[in-house]
């Protein structure tokens, strides 16, 4: 047994509403989103994860796409890889299969929050990812995921209904701005949690969004 796509989607969604719930705590009130790094939010993912992986599986946090290429075993026709992967980046979170020669079946990339640029550049990158690296080169990596949080005031609305609408101009920027290659996208989102009145914050609301490319 592996663990499953439903287990990944949770653990996503469980770790950033569990780190940004620390981040409150630590901060007295502000969330994720306001801060200037993802490191707490890549913990607790990667922390989520562990918990829901068999004994046999793994995880690697900041993993060299050079690393994700050779340990996926993938049969790469001669000549450069796209751009985009071809630098020395690393992937947040790498999900692996076995402990003996492990292969990697998942990457995650993680965001405070969406940004347009950065977003669709890390899109690309999963997306690249999964391509040469998966099942149609006979590689081990079987999909990817950008994750994210959305945060909204309520303002006039209620929050799950900001959450919703704030999720749908996502999804048209994604239409218009992404190419996916004949990739596959899903969409998968978490309950909203609301600020801790204590704080001030109680018409303020958060939920996981973490958008999932597959081949």
């Amino acid at each position: 047994m592996t663990i499953t796509k439903e287990n990944i989607i949770k653990a996503i969604q469980k770790g950033t509403l569990t780190a940004n719930k620390k981040y409150e705590k630590w901060s007295h009130g502000w969330w994720l989103d306001d801060a200037g790094v993802e490191s707490v939010m890549v913990v607790g993912i990667a922390e989520a994860l562990n918990e829901v992986q068999q004994n046999h599986e793994s995880l690697r946090l900041e993993e060299a796409f050079q690393e994700i290429k050779y340990d996926s075993k993938a049969s790469l026709k001669p000549g450069p890889l796209p751009k985009v992967i071809a630098d020395r980046k690393r992937a947040d979170i790498v999900l692996f299969d076995q402990k003996k020669h492990p292969k990697p079946t998942c990457v995650i990339e993680v965001k405070r929050s969406w940004d347009t640029t950065n977003c669709i550049k890390d899109m690309e990158r999963i997306r690249e990812l999964v391509d040469r690296f998966g099942p149609s080169n006979k590689g081990s990596l079987k999909r990817g995921f950008l994750a994210l949080m959305i945060t909204v005031e309520e303002k006039n609305k209620r929050i799950e209904e900001c959450i919703e609408a704030r999720i749908s101009d996502i999804k048209d920027i994604i239409e218009n701005d992404f190419k996916n290659h004949g990739k596959k996208i899903r969409y998968h989102r978490s309950k909203v949690r609301r600020g801790k009145e204590e704080y001030g914050y109680n018409n303020w609301g958060a939920a996981s969004f973490c958008i999932e490319i597959h081949g």
